[in-house]
């Protein structure tokens, strides 16, 4: 028998974390609101800013390519979003924030690439995508356009 090649898997930490943060987020919504998951794309933030503010991933940089690749809001097949941050308040009744996906994508559309901001990780699988505050999603929904 003769040697296959030989694999390896690379480790990304921060993806892991993040991995386990997000489903965090998502137990916490289906709990809520008793819903299917599958249907729904979670986000559990850090509240950085006094300032909500969404990230909103469009694209990323796998370790084994020079360009980055849709992602995230891009390619999504879930119905809603949900942004869920974190509190230090009430962990059970943190603040959430759900948007339509269609609508989250149409807030998109109208940004420029000169918005894109790297995503918070820095591992080897980079992020790019738009901060987008609650405000904007408001009048969004109202048709509030500056």
């Amino acid at each position: 028998m003769g040697s296959g090649p030989v694999t390896t898997h690379l480790v990304r930490p921060e993806w892991n974390v993040d991995l386990a943060f997000g489903h965090i987020g998502e137990k916490i919504l289906a709990d809520l609101l008793h819903l299917d998951h599958s249907k729904v794309e979670v986000k559990y933030q850090r509240l950085r800013t006094q300032i909500p503010r969404l990230f909103v991933e469009v694209e990323q940089k796998p370790a084994d390519s020079e360009n980055y690749k849709p992602s995230g809001l891009t390619i999504s097949t879930a119905d809603v979003w949900c942004f869920i941050f974190e509190s230090s308040s009430d962990v059970n009744h943190p603040p959430v924030v759900i948007v339509a996906t269609w609508q989250l994508r149409e807030i998109v559309e109208r940004r420029s690439r000169n918005d894109l901001v790297a995503g918070g990780s820095n591992g080897n699988n980079p992020t790019r995508g738009y901060l987008i505050s609650v405000q904007e999603i408001l009048n969004d929904n109202w048709n509030i356009h500056a």
